[in-house]
């Protein structure tokens, strides 16, 4: 290859977005050469993923059971998932339906105390809003002469 295609390559063409997330369902392959499986949701979605950490061996006996996949979800630019990361996997066989969908993505990452154009707080919108109301009609100036009577 020349040095212009490795350039090319070696530059993502999209961010990737990724979050942790829960999701039930049946185990239904082990691919152990890729570290990889899939996992049969109760909809009958199949949803690809790999093992980050630790053996797959003790995965085997949980083929064709239900369980819950702690994993970090990560997804193309669009949004769609691409492959979930499992941390921890456990057979559960009660795992609530409600785990057991195709997790979405943030629709934007929460970022505290972030400030700019995206992301201003004015006096009547967001946390400002419902935590800068006061109910009494006290100026900043009667409010620190009262603080100074005090001390």
């Amino acid at each position: 290859m020349d040095a212009g295609a490795v350039t090319i390559l070696s530059t993502p063409s999209s961010k990737s977005l990724s979050r942790s997330v829960l999701v039930a369902g049946t185990l239904d392959m082990l691919w152990t050469s890729r570290r990889s499986f899939m996992l049969k949701l109760d909809d009958n979605h199949i949803v690809p993923g790999v093992v980050k950490l630790g053996e797959i061996a003790p995965l085997i006996p949980m083929l064709g059971h239900r369980v819950l996949v702690s994993a970090r979800a990560v997804y193309d630019s669009s949004g769609r998932l691409v492959r979930l990361e499992a941390e921890n996997m456990e057979l559960s066989p009660d795992a609530p339906g409600f785990w057991s969908h195709v997790p979405s993505a943030m629709e934007s990452p929460l970022v505290l105390g972030a400030s700019g154009p995206d992301n201003e707080h004015a006096p009547s919108t967001g946390v400002d809003a419902f935590f800068g109301i006061w109910p009494g009609s006290e100026t900043d100036d009667e409010w620190r002469a009262l603080i100074k009577s005090i001390d």
